[in-house]
């Protein structure tokens, strides 16, 4: 049975609408720099390993989707084991970008701010290229905002999903989540995530991402891979 273009977001995000953002070599594939530190590969190789390789600086870390068991991963060091938990949504979610701000390279500095003191998973001012975001504002400050990043063939992933600080428990997250989750559908693809389990903020997310219809499919290891010296 083929594989899942799921099992592989990246690989196939970067093959598809993503190109123009990509680099290749051989069975490798990244985010081109100044972007999130993204890799993928065709297949679970140590020759896939050894061509991302040749896509990165020494000491240069990215982020590749690896399962169990791991190849030999010769010109890489590993730093870390990030565990998602990949989730679905196939009901329709209603939703309106009424009220809400198009966000846009312009704002790719104050998208970083927010970014950075929310933490929401890897982001740079360049991830705004990826895909649509919307933002909600307050007293002309960026306090809120969610948007798409992955797109493999027929999905589109939610994701960069915060809210600062002093704006939560006001249904900003929600009303974001519906508006990105409803625009994917409308489009007729199928709006899809990750979110750690090992995030403090696991259980809310979980909750507010199943009351709007979405399941859990698959869990995703990613490994935080360093490129050894030359």
């Amino acid at each position: 049975m083929a594989a899942h273009v799921l099992d592989n977001p990246i690989w196939e995000s970067l093959h598809g609408r993503h190109r123009p953002l990509a680099q290749f070599h051989g069975l490798a594939a990244r985010f081109e720099p100044g972007h999130p530190p993204f890799g993928a590969l065709a297949e679970q190789t140590p020759e896939a390993l050894a061509d991302l390789a040749q896509l990165a600086a020494p000491g240069e870390i990215l982020a590749v989707g690896l399962d169990d068991p791991v190849p030999p991963l010769a010109s890489w060091s590993p730093v870390t084991t990030l565990e998602l938990a990949q989730m679905v949504c196939e009901i329709p979610v209603e939703g309106s970008d009424a009220g809400l701000e198009p966000l846009g390279v312009p704002h790719g500095e104050e998208m970083l701010a927010l970014a950075s003191a929310t933490e929401p998973g890897p982001f740079t001012a360049r991830t705004v290229e990826q895909g649509r975001f919307l933002g909600v504002r307050r007293d002309a400050r960026l306090i809120a905002m969610a948007g798409e990043r992955f797109q493999p063939p027929g999905y589109t992933e939610l994701s960069a999903v915060c809210t600062s600080a002093e704006a939560r428990g006001k249904g900003l997250g929600e009303r974001l989540c519906r508006a990105i989750t409803s625009a994917i559908q409308a489009r007729g693809e199928t709006a899809f995530l990750h979110v750690s389990i090992h995030s403090p903020s696991f259980a809310t997310s979980s909750a507010l991402y199943e009351r709007l219809g979405y399941r859990r499919r698959r869990m995703v290891s990613v490994r935080l891979l360093e490129r050894s010296p030359a």
